[in-house]
């Protein structure tokens, strides 16, 4: 019989499979719903929240299997999907939580693949200054809470967050 973990793990490859697919016929929004945990792409084990460094290895494991670049290219659409639509301090987290997840596990030697760190950061950076002012209309206590992000991706990854 199979963990419950397990089963998570085994859903999150399926998603991954299917998604590529889709990302394939030229939905190319089609990782965001996944990274972002949004309706049936939501990997979640009960109510924990959607867990999304889960997504990633079935990401890096998928890539692992099939050395297909679009799911490398369909990954970082998502994540710089999630950029453009971060417009409260929960959104902007939830990207930051899957950006210091990949640094990890490529930080560790654990990722199959590297993605274009310099790249998405860049943009996460110039879409954080652009939507500061309607972040912080959505949640006024962002500020306090980010510098801790600044903070971490600077000593452990090197990355300066605006």
């Amino acid at each position: 019989m199979s963990s419950p973990i397990e089963n998570l793990r085994w859903f999150a490859n399926a998603l991954v499979k299917q998604i590529t697919k889709e990302y394939k016929e030229g939905k190319k929004v089609a990782f965001f719903p996944l990274l972002a945990g949004i309706g049936s792409c939501k990997v979640e084990y009960r109510d924990y929240g959607h867990n999304s460094g889960m997504v990633v290895d079935a990401i890096h494991r998928y890539y692992d299997e099939s050395k297909d670049e679009d799911i490398i290219n369909g990954y970082e659409d998502g994540i710089m999907t999630m950029i453009k639509m971060a417009k409260n301090s929960m959104s902007v987290y939830d990207v930051l939580a899957i950006i210091a997840y990949e640094c990890k596990i490529e930080k560790s030697g654990e990722a199959k693949f590297s993605f274009h760190k310099e790249e998405i950061i860049e943009y996460y950076n110039m879409m954080i200054v652009m939507n500061r002012g309607e972040i912080l209309k959505n949640s006024p206590d962002f500020e306090e809470h980010y510098k801790e992000y600044v903070e971490y991706f600077k000593s452990k990854f090197g990355i300066v967050l605006f």
